[in-house]
Parts: structure tokens; C-alpha cells; sequence
């Protein structure tokens, strides 16, 4: 049993992580922007709310007074075009500084970052993308990510163990990104798929929380940088057909395949425009994306998620 400081617990991430450590019998501090007496999660007997921003100072006072042996951050203004980049540094920056602040000053015994494989880029320079890959942060959201990375990096080396967790996109019952529209979009016959073959690779929600629960429970953590994500890649034709057939029982129409000049040609004109996000959603489903995730199953520590089985159960949750 740990005593486990979050940050971002409201959110779809942050909310499984707590589901996760109550289930493992953890006591949990939770920063909070709103008021959530009547949620049952936020009610569990070792969870522990405080209303305020995370790196409010008369929050973190309270946080201290819970005497946290590990914190676990995964709080964040996530994506593109969700604010300027003074929201994004306040929260995902300078957020992140005062955080490492309060871990330094109370000498907590695990610092969890998790980060985003965006650091590298929306689409990596060279795939499958490594640790070692060179980071190439395009936009806000990537961009506060990796200086939040840094901050933990320089500040926490030789003080306080740290873990920097990069996910790739993740899914799992009660997400509203990248997934679930792409399930909205076939379902209606109206994605757009490249004719191009993609690969494409996201990573479980469940796997990460398994992975975060049992690096708490580690008696001895190296610091150190990991990329998370599922066991391969997919292609993201074979992801398409599979939903298609979930709610259709036929492959995706051929007819809604379209040439790779169709997404190179929006790019421009997104890009162009300034429509950040949008621009982010094609590259997405018309380049290849993913990653080496040979080290982390060396750990041998939780198995990784086949991705089409992964969202073959996540389809017959959604109908439930």
C-alpha cells in the first residue's frame, strides 16, 4: 500500500489510474477543480479530494499534510487547439515545475510523469520511434510536454526516482478522443481512408494503469524513460474493417479509400489556415506512426495488449 499523490484524476487517464490504485488498496490525494461529493469513485474511503488547481499553493499545502510517498501526474490541458500557449505553460510547464517543487521539498520516493510519444513529433522522423529518436515537439501540447519532461529530467536526476511514461494514443471505455471518433466516422460511413497502407499504433488504458499500479509497487525503481504502448502496430485498414463489420458485417465500402493526394492536399490547406488540430487529424490517418516497445517487454512486468482485441472488447462494452 502506497500513499499516492495524483493530479489529473477527473480526466479519463487520471480516473482509471485512481480506479486502479483504490483497487490495489493504495490511499489517494486528489487534486480537484470541481465538486465531486456525489461520484462514487471520489467517495471510496481512501481517496482523498482536495478542490483546487494541483500546483495551486494552498492545495499542495494540503498535499502535504498527506505526507505522499509517490506522485503520479498525469494532469495536462491535452491536445491541440485548447487554448494559446500561455494556458498550455501554465498548466503543462509550470505546473509540472511546482509539482517537482513539492516532491523535492517532501521527498517523495517515485515521481510518475506521464508524457506523450508527441514529443517526437505527431508523426516520428523515423519509425519505429526509440527514446533515442530524436524529439521534434510541433504544437503546444507537444511542445509543453517535452519542456515538462525536461524540468522533471534536470530537477529530479540523483534527488528523487523518476519514471517519464511516453503513451501513444490511448482508448478504452469512457475515451472521447482519437478512437471513438474514428468509431463514430465508420460506423457512419463517412472516415476517409487512405488507400495508402498505414500503420498505426495505440495503447490500452488498461495496460497503462496496470503498468503505473506496478511500478508503485516496485520496491526499487530505476529512473529512466519509457515509451508505452501496445505489443505492434496496426494497420489502420484492418482496424477500419473490423469495426465496419462490427456494426455492418461487411469490410469498409472501397469506394471511401482515397488517394494519398487527397491528405497531403488538406494538410496544406489546414496548415495554411492555421487549423492546428485539424491538421493533426489527417496527418494521423494518412502517415504511419508507431513505435519500439522491445524494452518495455523486456521488463517483463505486465503483459502488453493486441490492439484489434483490445477494441474487439472495447466495441461489445460500448454496447452495454
Amino acid at each position: 500500500m502506497a500513499k499516492i499523490l495524483l493530479t489529473g484524476a477527473t480526466g479519463f487517464v487520471g480516473r482509471n489510474l485512481l480506479q486502479g490504485m483504490v483497487q490495489n488498496g493504495d490511499q489517494v490525494i486528489a487534486p480537484v477543480r470541481r465538486n465531486l461529493e456525489n461520484d462514487e469513485i471520489f467517495a471510496a474511503e481512501k481517496v482523498r479530494r482536495v478542490e483546487g488547481a494541483f500546483f495551486d499553493s494552498e492545495v499542495l499545502k494540503e498535499c502535504q499534510m498527506f505526507h505522499p510517498e509517490v506522485i503520479v501526474h498525469s494532469a495536462a490541458i491535452r491536445g491541440e487547439g485548447k487554448g494559446n500557449w500561455e494556458d498550455y505553460r501554465q498548466v503543462n510547464v509550470e505546473g509540472t515545475q511546482r509539482l517537482v517543487e513539492f516532491a523535492l521539498q517532501n521527498k517523495v520516493q517515485l515521481f510518475i510523469y506521464l508524457s506523450s510519444v508527441g514529443v517526437f513529433g505527431t508523426i516520428p522522423r523515423e519509425v519505429p520511434a526509440k527514446v533515442s529518436t530524436p524529439v521534434f515537439p510541433d504544437g503546444f501540447y507537444h511542445r509543453s510536454k517535452w519542456e515538462g519532461e525536461q524540468i522533471v529530467a534536470q530537477n529530479l536526476t540523483g534527488k528523487i526516482p523518476y519514471l517519464i511514461l511516453r503513451p501513444t494514443i490511448i482508448y478504452g471505455k469512457g475515451d472521447n478522443g482519437f478512437l471513438p471518433r474514428l468509431i463514430g466516422m465508420v460506423r457512419k460511413r463517412i472516415f476517409p481512408l487512405s488507400r495508402k497502407p498505414i500503420q498505426i499504433h495505440l495503447v490500452n488504458i488498461r495496460f497503462l494503469v496496470d503498468l503505473v499500479v506496478h511500478f508503485i509497487r516496485e520496491v526499487e525503481v530505476r529512473s529512466g524513460v519509457w515509451i508505452v504502448a501496445d505489443r505492434s502496430p496496426v494497420r489502420l485498414d484492418q482496424l477500419v474493417n473490423l469495426i465496419h463489420r462490427h456494426y455492418h458485417g461487411t469490410p469498409y465500402p472501397f469506394w471511401l479509400r482515397l488517394p494519398s493526394l487527397v491528405f497531403r492536399t488538406g494538410e496544406s490547406i489546414f496548415h495554411l489556415l492555421g487549423m492546428g488540430g485539424l491538421e493533426i487529424s489527417l496527418k494521423l490517418i494518412s502517415h504511419s506512426w508507431y513505435y519500439d516497445v522491445q524494452p518495455l517487454q523486456q521488463l517483463d512486468l505486465v503483459p502488453l495488449t493486441e490492439t484489434l482485441s483490445g477494441v474487439q472488447t472495447l466495441l461489445k462494452e460500448l454496447e452495454q
